[in-house]
């Protein structure tokens, strides 16, 4: 079993970056010592083409001292990083394309921000072995979200607290969650991830809702792969989403900003205070930059990948 785990960051989400990869070296211990290879690839996006470094206060060169120490101490998980570092426009979508390997077997995508269990990972492995279904994406809980559409996510620990409130919810409340309850894998209907902490089989990564090749930039894969699968599924596609139960997963952020009074919009643009936005409001950022998959079509790429897929079967 070869497991691939992405992470794309920007500069200014380095010390999240390097947060999250602390626990991913925790996990090390859990990963079983035959059969199972591990690999953590991640890049830093430092592309002049979205930072104007001329008009920033902080160097490059900064964020690349930092952004070595994401590789030290690992031992049994294998780590390959890059450096995004000329004019090219680049985001989360050119690097999806360039981590697919025929090695792997199941790619699991990592926002930096999020704070993972040590041992989430370990059950992602072991819940890859029990699945009958050829194809599958794995979800682990998460903390209350701002909308009823999360709610099919959220533990239940969390899922009394107001919408209006799911921001105030401190990150490491999850480790009382997670020490304490028995995982269990449970089928859900539909498909529901934004891949914070998720894993796919191969052939969903790389055939079914792959990212086209005219993408660049950013986009929504999520909601675009999504809507493939629902799709495919009504097929009878043999897919299913799995959520693992008593592994839950949040942003770093959550609880621990300064603010006492956010409002949902703030919530959701979180990165402008906090250790994202320190950095933030010291870089050049060059804001008409855009991916190049339009929001507002994505119903329509994923019915022509739909189409697409059935018409090479």
């Amino acid at each position: 079993m070869n497991i691939k785990i992405l992470m794309h960051l920007m500069p200014w989400e380095i010390d999240y970056a390097l947060l999250s990869s602390s626990q991913l070296k925790k996990s090390e211990k859990y990963i079983p010592d035959n059969g199972v290879n591990v690999e953590f690839s991640s890049v830093l996006n430092l592309s002049s083409d979205i930072i104007d470094w001329e008009k920033s206060n902080f160097p490059k060169e900064y964020f690349i001292s930092k952004y070595k120490d994401i590789s030290k101490n690992f031992n049994k998980i294998k780590i390959t990083t890059k450096i995004i570092d000329s004019n090219i426009f680049y985001g989360h979508f050119d690097f999806q394309k360039e981590a697919i390997s025929s090695e792997v077997d199941y790619y699991i995508t990592m926002c930096p921000d999020m704070y993972v269990g040590e041992q989430t990972l370990h059950y992602i492995i072991e819940s890859i072995k029990n699945i009958p279904n050829k194809n599958f994406v794995i979800t682990t809980q998460t903390t209350k979200r701002w909308d009823q559409s999360w709610d099919i996510l959220v533990n239940e620990n969390f899922l009394n607290i107001p919408y209006s409130e799911c921001f105030k919810t401190s990150c490491f409340d999850i480790d009382i969650v997670n020490n304490s309850s028995t995982p269990e894998l449970i089928p859900i209907n539909g498909f529901k991830y934004a891949g914070w902490f998720d894993c796919y089989t191969k052939e969903i990564w790389e055939r079914l809702t792959p990212v086209w090749d005219e993408w660049s930039g950013y986009g929504s894969w999520d909601t675009y792969s999504m809507t493939t699968l629902f799709l495919l599924k009504q097929r009878n596609y043999d897919i299913q989403q799995y959520l693992l139960k008593g592994q839950v997963i949040s942003e770093y952020w959550n609880g621990n900003e300064p603010q006492q009074n956010w409002d949902i919009d703030t919530y959701k643009n979180k990165n402008s205070e906090g250790l994202s936005g320190y950095y933030k409001k010291y870089l050049h950022i060059n804001k008409n930059k855009k991916g190049t998959l339009d929001y507002n079509k994505l119903q329509e790429y994923a019915v022509a990948q739909f189409n697409k897929v059935i018409s090479n079967e």
